[in-house]
């Protein structure tokens, strides 16, 4: 890492745990880093441009379990537990891995409204993604 990047990192972890809030400036390159992109992909799927109270202690059933993995969740409450992550929105791995997963769905047969119940997202983008994506529909 080079030296302004490592002095940001370790003012951002001062922060951490004498504020409650993680600040987003190193968060995805971190979980990236420590976690892999696939990883990083469903974290920000699941936690785009929220905040997010990460617990002081294990729990099967927070949504960062389901959204993350039994393992990976552990290592982020060790790393966070206690603070709030403030999760940037708009992870263009996030956005990618959306429309491929839309674009899947509409394939597959869905219908709008249902891509854009499961993902999420504005049924106008749903139909973008069938106009630009999905040959042979209206």
């Amino acid at each position: 890492m080079d030296r302004p990047a490592e002095e940001l990192s370790e003012k951002l972890n001062t922060f951490r745990r004498s504020g409650e809030t993680v600040w987003n400036v190193t968060l995805y390159s971190e979980i990236d880093r420590d976690f892999g992109r696939e990883v990083l992909e469903r974290f920000a799927v699941a936690f785009s441009g929220t905040q997010l109270f990460v617990p002081k202690h294990y729990d099967p059933d927070h949504r960062l379990v389901s959204a993350v993995g039994e393992a990976t969740a552990r290592e982020l409450i060790a790393r966070y537990g206690g603070c709030v992550l403030d999760v940037p929105a708009g992870l263009l791995g996030a956005q990618a891995f959306l429309r491929r997963r839309g674009i899947e769905m509409l394939k597959a047969g869905h219908s709008i409204n249902e891509t854009t119940r499961a993902l999420q997202v504005s049924r106008s983008t749903v139909k973008n993604w069938k106009k630009r994506y999905v040959r042979g529909t209206k």
